[in-house]
């Protein structure tokens, strides 16, 4: 019952409560729905790392990275409605997200404070990012920033 009165909150707000994790998140208790936060932003930070990296390390070596790298994206990036809608629904369109979310994390640390700051989210568990603050890393990056001054 709660979960559809914050189903129906959400559409009048204009948000697709499906958005954030799909059915799964939707019926998940705060407590479930908080450690799915913290796994999604872990999730976010390796798929973003591990994208990155392999366009890095493939730029120089295999001829064909960049147009490999576009085409996947552009995959992930669109599909056909109805299989976007079976993607929102299981929650595998917010997984996606995570991919693009966690580069964008990784590009907007390394312009902060290069690779060194981005060192600090593998230093232990304290310093990983949440979900929240890999689609605004401008906090991850001030609270790294606190906890050194």
């Amino acid at each position: 019952v709660d979960a559809i009165k914050k189903a129906a909150a959400g559409t009048r707000a204009g948000q697709n409560p499906l958005d954030d994790g799909g059915v799964v998140a939707l019926l998940a208790t705060p407590e479930q729905r908080a450690m799915l936060d913290k796994i999604g932003g872990l999730m976010s930070l390796l798929e973003g790392h591990g994208d990155v990296t392999m366009d890095r390390a493939g730029a120089d070596r295999i001829p064909s990275a960049g147009r490999f790298s576009r085409v996947l994206r552009e995959r992930r990036r669109h599909a056909s409605p109805m299989a976007k809608m079976v993607q929102r629904l299981i929650g595998l369109e917010a997984k996606m997200a995570q991919y693009e979310q966690g580069e964008k994390f990784i590009a907007a640390v390394e312009r902060a404070g290069g690779p060194s700051l981005l060192e600090r989210a593998w230093e232990g568990p304290e310093n990983l990012p949440s979900l929240a603050e890999i689609r605004d890393p401008g906090a991850w990056i001030g609270r790294m920033r606190v906890a050194v001054a």
